[in-house]
């Protein structure tokens, strides 16, 4: 949502060695990550929750990613000439992966592409 605000909560917010220049945030913190959450929670306990609000950015949500891996699954065959694709080995890998796995990876500064 472009009216969303940002505010980025990190060990390490300047990212020195992989920047996050590119997250619009409004504001960037340096924490302990399980403090802050639970201090946000704190402050948040007993407030009044918009659930049209949540209900309607949860359906535009699964909308979207709906869309996303329909477009995923188009682009993820074997093509006509045979030749493995990247996409089709990261359809591979999408699907063997379980579902609520995360994924991490991290480049070296002289070895980023």
């Amino acid at each position: 949502m472009k009216e969303a605000k940002i505010f980025h909560l990190d060990v390490d917010p300047l990212k020195e060695q992989m920047p996050l220049f590119y997250i619009p945030a409004q504001r960037r913190y340096k924490v302990d990550a399980e403090t802050a959450l639970t201090q946000i929670l704190n402050a948040v306990q007993g407030a009044k929750i918009d659930t049209t609000g949540v209900k309607s950015r949860l359906q535009y949500l699964s909308e979207r990613h709906k869309k996303r891996i329909q477009k995923l699954d188009k682009l993820e065959v074997l093509g006509a000439t045979g030749t493995i694709t990247t996409p089709m080995l990261m359809g591979i890998f999408r699907k063997t992966v379980p579902k609520q796995s995360t994924i991490m990876i991290e480049v070296h500064p002289r070895m980023a592409f």
